[in-house]
């Protein structure tokens, strides 16, 4: 029988490192107040991220805000959700923001 020949992870460590740098991306300000923000409702800071890389900024603000006019038992997967499929946001949020 031939030996299998075994390579350990630090024969190929650049190969890797170059393949995780090429993800980094820059958020401006504003997008790292919009992380924080969803932080802070408990949205996993990955998660929140994700959001700002593949989301309107302004559906994620109206979002921040609406979330506490919804009737959500988990607030942060309830958010998550309707910014990733683009819901409207409740009715009750619409009418506060017409009466202002």
């Amino acid at each position: 029988m031939k030996k299998a020949e075994i390579k350990s992870i630090n024969n190929r460590t650049e190969e890797y490192l170059l393949g995780a740098k090429e993800g980094v991306k820059i958020f401006s300000k504003e997008q790292v107040d919009l992380v924080n923000k969803l932080v802070k409702l408990n949205v996993s800071k990955i998660t929140a991220e994700n959001l700002i890389k593949n989301n309107d900024q302004e559906l994620i603000e109206k979002w921040i805000e609406a979330i506490n006019y919804s009737n959500a038992d988990d607030k942060a997967a309830y958010l998550v959700k309707a910014i990733r499929e683009n819901w409207q946001v409740p009715e009750e949020y619409l009418r506060e923001v017409k009466e202002k």
